[in-house]
C-alpha cells in the first residue's frame, strides 16, 4: 500500500514534495555517475589533457586538441623535443595551432627529401616511444617473440638486467653534446628504427635546436630584444637562420656571438664538422692537456697509440669516454673557427631545393609562393608536415588513443607474475567458504536456539568494531608461527567466518516461516535436506549480497595480501595494479587501471542484480 494516497498525490504541496524527491534522487545519481565518467574519460587521454574535467575527451570532438595530443605522442611528451624540430619556443602542449602558410607541392617535395638517404639515422629520433605508445609495445612485442616471452633471454640478448617487463623499452642517444653510448638496447632500437615508417621519425633541426638552446635563452624569447641587440628587422622568430659557416663580416658582432657561442658550447657532434686543417692545432692541444706524455694518454684512454698524431681526428669518433672529453675542451677553447661548421637536416635540405629548383631562387618563389631571398632562407616545413601525417592518419590515431591504456594495463598484467590466477582462485575460496561457514553457524544459532546465542552474537558483532588494519599485524605473527605466508590459507584462515554476516544471516533465517521446518520435520526430513532444501533455498536474496559482499573483499584486496604474502609469485591483481601505478607515473594509465578493475565486480553485480533486489522487495511486502 503506498504512503500517499492517490488522490492525495494531487495537492499541490504533495507534487512538490515529489518532484522535490526526484530532484534529489537525480542529484545524487548524478553525483554517482559523473566521476565514474570523468574516470573513464581520463583513461583514454594523455599527459597534457588528464587534468581537464570533461566527460567526454575533447580530442574526440576537437580537432586542435586532436593534434595537439597526437605531437605529445609522436614527440614522447617531451616539448623540448618538438621546438627542436620545429624551431619555436612553445612552453605548453596547448599553445600549438595548426600551422599554416605552406603549399601542397612544397610539401610533396619536403616528403621525397625526408625519405632520402640524404638524412643521417643521427638526426633521426623514433617517435611515440613514450609509456604505453605504439612504437614502445611494438618493440617490447617483437623482444616477447623472439624470447618466447623469456625474460632472463631479453636481458641475455640486450646485456642488461631487467627487474620487469615494464623497464623493456627503447633506447635512443639524445640530441644534446653529451658522452655518447654503445650497448646492444641502442644498437637494437636503431634496427628497430629503421623498420619504421618514415611518419614515426622526429627529425631534429640544427637551426631549431640553436634556437632553442642558445638564442631564445641569451635573449629571454624577446624577439625586440634580439632586434635591438642584433640590428635584424625580424618579424618573427621564423626569419632567424643559422648559418653553415662562421658568420663573415657583413653580419653583426651580436650574431657571430650567437653563431660561436652555440657552435663551441651547445651543437652535439652530430651536427659538428671540422676542418682536416685543425687536426695539428688539435693535436698541439692533446700534448699540453696530457704534459706531452703518450703513455699518459693512453692510459687515460684505454688505447695504444705510439705517438699523438696517430690519434682520429673527427667529431664523430670522439664522442665517449676521456676522448669525448678532451675533444670538447678543444672545440670549446682551441678550435679555430674558420675550420668549424655546421651540418644537418636543414643545410641539406637547402641543397636539395637548389637541385629541386636547379639553383633558381625565382622558381623556388613562383612555384611556393615564397619570399626567399635566396635558399638559405628556407626553413623546413616540419609542422605543416606533421599536420598532414596527422590528417593522413586520423582514424588510426583516434583508435589508437582510445585503447593505448587499456592495451598497457593489461599486456602488464599478462606478463608479471600470476595476478589474475590468484585473484580468480582467492575469489572463489573466499564465495565457497563464506557461504558454508557464515550460513552453517547461523542456521546453528538460529535453528537450535542455543542458550549463549545473545553472548555469541555479541561477541560476533564485537569484531566489527575493530578496523581491520587493527588485526593485520597480530594476523601476520600468528600466521608466521603456522607457516602459513605466501599461501592462500593465509588469505582465506583470517577472514573465514565473518561476525557481521552470521548476525546478518541468522535474523534472516529467523525470519522464516517455522511451519516450514515442522511440515518437514514430519515429512522425515533430515537436518541437513532442511538446511539445503528449505533454509538455504529460501535465502537466496540475502546470500546473494553475501557473495558479492566477498567477491568484492576478495577482488580488491590489497594491503593485506601484500602483508601477508611478500613473495611476488603470490601477489593478488590489486598488489600489481599498485605496482603499475608506482611504475608508470601517467594519471591516464592509474585511470585505465582502475576502469579494468572494475569490470568483474561490476558483471557480478549486475548477474546478482535481480536476486538481491529481490532480498529488498519480499521482506517489504511479507
Amino acid at each position: 500500500m503506498p504512503i500517499i494516497s492517490s488522490i492525495g498525490r494531487k495537492a499541490l504541496p504533495v507534487r512538490i514534495l515529489i518532484w522535490a524527491i526526484y530532484v534529489v534522487l537525480t542529484l545524487g545519481g548524478v553525483t554517482m555517475v559523473y566521476p565514474l565518467l570523468l574516470m573513464v574519460s581520463g583513461s583514454v587521454k594523455g599527459g597534457f589533457d588528464s587534468p581537464d574535467l570533461d566527460v567526454i575527451p575533447q580530442f574526440l570532438t576537437d580537432e586542435t586538441t586532436f593534434f595537439q595530443r597526437y605531437l605529445e605522442s609522436k614527440y614522447s611528451a617531451n616539448l623540448g623535443s618538438l621546438n627542436d624540430a620545429w624551431g619555436t619556443d612553445h612552453v605548453d602542449w596547448k599553445e600549438i595551432r595548426r600551422p599554416d602558410g605552406v603549399s601542397s607541392s612544397q610539401l610533396d617535395d619536403f616528403d621525397q627529401f625526408r625519405r632520402s638517404r640524404e638524412i643521417s639515422p643521427r638526426w633521426r629520433l623514433l617517435g611515440h616511444i613514450a609509456t604505453a605508445a605504439l612504437n614502445q609495445r611494438v618493440f617490447k612485442r617483437e623482444l616477447l617473440e623472439e624470447s618466447n616471452a623469456d625474460l632472463l633471454r631479453v636481458g641475455e640478448l640486450l646485456g642488461i638486467t631487467f627487474r620487469s617487463w615494464a623497464e623493456v623499452r627503447p633506447k635512443q642517444q639524445k640530441i644534446a653534446r653529451m658522452m655518447e653510448s654503445s650497448d646492444k638496447l641502442l644498437e637494437r632500437t636503431e634496427r628497430y628504427k629503421s623498420s619504421r615508417p618514415v611518419e614515426d621519425m622526429i627529425l631534429i633541426d640544427a637551426e631549431g635546436h640553436w634556437k632553442t638552446s642558445t638564442v631564445f635563452s641569451r635573449y629571454e624569447r624577446n624577439l625586440e630584444k634580439y632586434r635591438r641587440q642584433t640590428g635584424r628587422s625580424v618579424r618573427s622568430w621564423a626569419e632567424v637562420h643559422l648559418k653553415a659557416t662562421p658568420p663573415d663580416s657583413s653580419t653583426t658582432p651580436a650574431e657571430r656571438a650567437d653563431w660561436e657561442a652555440y657552435v663551441r658550447q651547445k651543437a652535439p657532434f652530430a651536427f659538428l664538422k671540422i676542418a682536416p686543417s685543425a687536426a695539428e692545432s688539435f693535436h698541439a692541444f692533446l700534448r699540453r692537456a696530457h704534459g706531452n706524455d703518450i703513455k699518459r694518454l693512453n692510459k687515460s684512454y684505454g688505447s695504444s697509440y705510439g705517438a699523438f698524431d696517430e690519434i682520429p681526428f673527427s667529431a664523430s669518433q670522439a664522442v665517449a669516454g676521456a676522448g669525448f672529453v678532451d675533444f670538447n675542451r678543444f672545440i670549446r677553447e682551441a678550435a679555430p673557427l674558420s675550420a668549424l661548421s655546421l651540418d644537418g637536416p636543414n643545410f641539406r635540405y637547402h641543397d636539395f631545393l637548389r637541385n629541386r629548383f636547379h639553383g633558381d631562387i625565382a622558381a623556388a618563389r613562383a612555384a611556393w609562393r615564397v619570399s626567399w631571398k635566396d635558399f638559405e632562407e628556407a626553413a623546413m616545413p616540419t609542422a605543416a608536415m606533421d599536420w598532414r601525417d596527422f590528417q593522413n592518419q586520423k582514424s588510426r590515431l583516434r583508435w589508437e588513443f582510445l585503447i593505448r591504456n587499456y592495451s598497457h594495463v593489461l599486456d602488464f598484467l599478462a606478463r608479471h607474475g600470476r595476478g589474475i590466477q590468484n585473484t580468480l582462485i582467492l575469489c572463489v575460496l573466499f564465495l565457497v567458504t563464506h557461504l558454508t561457514i557464515n550460513p552453517l553457524a547461523a542456521y546453528a544459532l538460529s535453528r537450535f536456539g542455543l542458550p549463549s546465542t545473545y553472548k555469541i552474537l555479541l561477541f560476533c558483532m564485537a569484531t566489527v568494531a575493530f578496523p581491520g588494519e587493527v588485526m593485520m599485524i597480530p594476523s601476520f605473527l600468528q600466521l608466521k608461527e603456522f607457516n602459513l605466508l605466501n599461501t592462500f590459507w593465509a588469505l582465506v584462515l583470517p577472514g573465514l567466518a565473518s561476525g557481521y554476516s552470521i548476525f546478518l544471516l541468522k535474523g534472516f533465517f529467523d525470519s522464516l516461516p517455522r511451519e516450514l521446518y515442522e511440515s518437514a520435520t514430519i515429512d522425515g526430513a533430515g537436518e541437513w535436506t532442511v538446511f539445503w532444501n528449505i533454509t538455504m533455498a529460501l535465502s537466496k536474496p540475502i546470500l546473494a549480497v553475501m557473495a558479492l559482499s566477498s567477491f568484492t573483499g576478495a577482488f580488491g584486496t590489497f594491503f593485506y595480501a601484500l602483508i601477508i604474502c611478500p613473495d611476488e609469485k603470490m601477489w593478488t591483481l590489486m598488489v600489481w595494479l599498485y605496482q603499475l601505478q608506482m611504475i608508470s607515473g601517467s594519471q591516464s594509465i592509474n585511470y585505465a587501471a582502475l576502469c579494468l578493475s572494475s569490470i568483474p565486480t561490476l558483471l557480478v553485480f549486475i548477474f546478482c542484480q535481480r536476486i538481491i533486489l529481490r532480498g529488498i522487495v519480499v521482506p517489504s511486502e511479507k
